[in-house]
């Protein structure tokens, strides 16, 4: 049987890189790593921005179900939640005293992903969960909220506890969690190996959200590690005929990631330098942010 896949993600999933204040595409991102490692072509819907609440608002699943082709197996895969985790920052520093809520609240986040699971479900769609890429506090603080919003009422509200910006991000990434347990869903959990990298720092651009052209890379050996447990569900081959944790795995890597050592040597070389070059510009609508 004929198959597609497409996934609906937010910034991360698009390929956004975040460069001396500069939003830029990275020369290749995860999505695109993923598409070349087995060989499938991915319908990538991300958008700079994009929340599930976003999303819904946009009809973009009801756009998808009306030119669904029952013929073929359809998989959907899901990158989102980081922004609806965030925050308005700009009116938190405006009235740090009053009550403010995500972007999308935790509950409406799990209802309506659960909604859009179910609704995908019954038109035979195989659904794929993605954890949510960490966020680094301090980093965001410092290059991002202190740009757009009073930095000292925003400590206030915060309780002077920057810690609360990635509590409330890993709140979302348990709704996804146990969601998927839920509904039977596939899971892609990157965010567990990202946390346990201690230096994980090196993998993000200055705003603390958005990886580097050497975090994506990063970030697409974490995927793949995770889609091949789980390749015949997701009725994909593979370019090689082992992909375990070996020297023929590596050696596959190398080729696809344009690496001369093992991914993981390389990817942790301090020695590596960005290059603008590496990025393409990309336009942004007034009003929009980072994520």
């Amino acid at each position: 049987m004929e198959k597609t896949y497409t996934i609906f993600g937010d910034s991360i999933a698009k390929g956004i890189v975040l460069q001396d204040d500069k939003i830029l595409l990275a020369h290749k991102n995860t999505i695109q790593y993923i598409e070349e490692y087995y060989n499938v072509k991915i319908n990538n819907q991300s958008k700079y921005g994009l929340s599930l609440k976003r999303l819904l608002e946009k009809n973009v699943i009801e756009n998808y179900l009306s030119n669904l082709d029952n013929s073929k197996q359809n998989f959907v895969f899901f990158c989102l939640g980081g922004n609806d985790a965030d925050f308005d920052w700009k009116a938190v520093g405006d009235t740090p005293d009053l009550e403010h809520t995500m972007r999308t609240p935790l509950k409406e986040f799990s209802f309506l992903l659960n909604e859009t699971i179910n609704k995908l479900q019954s038109h035979n769609v195989k659904v794929i969960l993605s954890t949510i890429m960490p966020i680094h506090s301090q980093l965001y603080f410092d290059n991002v909220i202190s740009k757009i919003a009073n930095s000292e009422n925003v400590k206030e509200f915060l309780q002077n506890d920057l810690t609360n910006i990635h509590r409330v991000q890993e709140c979302y990434n348990n709704e996804i969690v146990k969601t998927a347990l839920k509904n039977n869903c596939l899971l892609l959990d990157v965010r567990t190996p990202m946390m346990m990298t201690k230096d994980y720092i090196k993998y993000f651009c200055e705003d603390g959200i958005h990886p580097n052209e050497n975090g994506y890379k990063y970030l697409s050996q974490l995927y793949i590690k995770e889609i091949d447990d789980m390749k015949q569900d997701l009725m994909l081959n593979t370019t090689t005929t082992t992909h375990n944790t070996t020297n023929n795995e590596n050696t596959e890597m190398q080729k696809i990631f344009n690496l001369s050592l093992p991914i993981k040597e390389k990817l942790t070389n301090n020695n590596f330098q960005s290059d603008t070059n590496m990025y393409t510009n990309i336009n942004l609508k007034q009003g929009e942010q980072i994520k």
